[in-house]
């Protein structure tokens, strides 16, 4: 879940390939506790790897965004697949995954 250089900090925590209903939960916690361990105050991630998804995928990344928000640091999310921005960008939600 977590990219890095030899004996350096994470990158980036990095999305699953998946995040449909069944696997959002699991993903918000790993990704709380990777948030909630990260050295710095940007957090990143990843979402390259992001092939099959729903809209639980947005949920996710949007309760990550105000929980990291909320301890003061900021998040960074890149390699958004074209098709979950299409899809944020129907729920009128954008903006707010931008960084």
């Amino acid at each position: 879940m977590t990219e890095t250089i030899a004996n350096a900090a994470p990158v980036a925590l990095i999305l699953p390939s998946t995040v449909k209903h069944t696997e959002a939960a699991a993903c918000l916690d790993l990704l709380r506790l990777g948030a909630q361990s990260w050295q710095g105050n940007d957090v990143r991630i990843d979402a390259a790897a992001l092939n099959k998804f729903d809209s639980s995928a947005l949920a996710v990344l949007l309760q990550v965004k105000r929980e990291v928000r909320s301890s003061g640091k900021q998040l960074t999310i890149f390699g958004l697949p074209k098709q979950l921005q299409e899809l944020a960008n129907l729920y009128g939600i954008q903006n707010v995954l931008e960084n």
